[in-house]
C-alpha cells in the first residue's frame, strides 16, 4: 500500500477490488472510497507499490505491463498510465523470486527482495541501489545477504536491511559474515557497518520514526 495526493495505491495478488475487475494493481480515491479509472495492466502478481504523487513504481513477479516487456519493476505516470523514462530493465537480466520492498531516498531507489540482477557490468543480490532518474545501478554492494530482504530503512547515514537471512557474503574475501535478519551499510561506502544488530527470527516491518529512530517488528 502507498498513499499520495489523496489516493491509495493497492498492490497484491487479486483479480477484483470493490467488485471491479482489476488485477494486481489499482488506485482508490480516499475521499469517495471508490476505485478510479487509473489501471496499469500487469500480467502477474504485483508485490509492492510506491507513489511520490507524480509517478508510481511497482515491483513484483510480472514480465509485462501495459502490453510491454517490463521485468519485475516498472514506473508509470499517474495522469497518463504511460511508462516514465525510469527503466531498471535496460540491458539487465533478472532471476527473481520476489521484489518485496522499494524505498526512494534522495536520488536513489533501494530495492529489496530475493533476486539476482545483472546490468551487463555488475551482479547484485537481494539488495539493489538504483538511480531514480535512469534506473542504473548507483552503488554496488560487495557484501550481500544470503537470503530474502523484505525491509529497508535509512537511519543515521546507514542503509538498514531486514528480512530472513543469517549470513552476509563478502565477495572480496569469499567468506560469510554472521548477521541474523538485520544488517546495516554505511552510506559513505556501502560496506557493512561496524554496528551489529541481530534478531532471533525474520523481520516483518521496519521504518524510521519522526524522531529519527528505527522501529522493527
Amino acid at each position: 500500500l502507498s498513499i499520495a495526493s489523496g489516493k491509495l495505491y493497492v498492490a497484491g495478488n487479486y483479480s477484483q477490488i470493490q467488485g471491479v475487475n482489476i488485477s494486481y494493481i489499482s488506485r482508490i480515491d480516499l475521499t469517495s472510497g471508490n476505485v478510479d479509472t487509473w489501471q496499469p495492466v500487469s500480467n502477474a502478481y504485483t508485490g509492492i507499490v510506491y507513489s511520490d504523487g507524480t509517478d508510481v513504481i511497482a515491483g513484483g513477479n510480472f514480465t509485462l505491463m501495459n502490453g510491454m516487456f517490463k521485468n519485475f519493476m516498472a514506473s508509470v505516470n499517474l495522469n497518463t498510465s504511460e511508462f516514465t523514462t525510469w527503466n531498471p530493465d535496460g540491458v539487465a537480466s533478472f532471476n527473481v523470486n520476489n521484489i518485496l520492498k522499494i524505498l526512494p531516498v534522495d536520488s536513489d531507489i533501494f530495492v529489496g527482495g530475493n533476486f539476482n540482477y545483472f546490468d551487463g557490468f555488475h551482479t547484485v543480490n537481494n539488495v539493489l541501489a538504483m538511480s531514480n532518474i535512469t534506473g542504473n545501478i548507483t552503488h554496488v554492494l560487495s557484501q550481500y545477504p544470503l537470503g530474502t530482504v523484505s525491509q529497508l530503512a535509512v537511519y543515521d547515514n546507514k542503509l538498514m536491511i531486514g528480512g530472513s537471512f543469517s549470513n552476509i557474503y563478502d565477495l572480496n574475501t569469499s567468506t560469510n559474515i554472521s548477521h541474523n535478519n538485520i544488517a546495516a551499510y554505511d552510506q559513505s561506502n556501502y560496506m557493512l557497518s561496524s554496528s551489529v544488530y541481530d534478531t532471533n527470527d525474520s523481520l516483518n516491518g521496519m521504518l524510521t520514526s519522526a524522531s529519527g529512530n528505527v522501529i522493527i517488528s
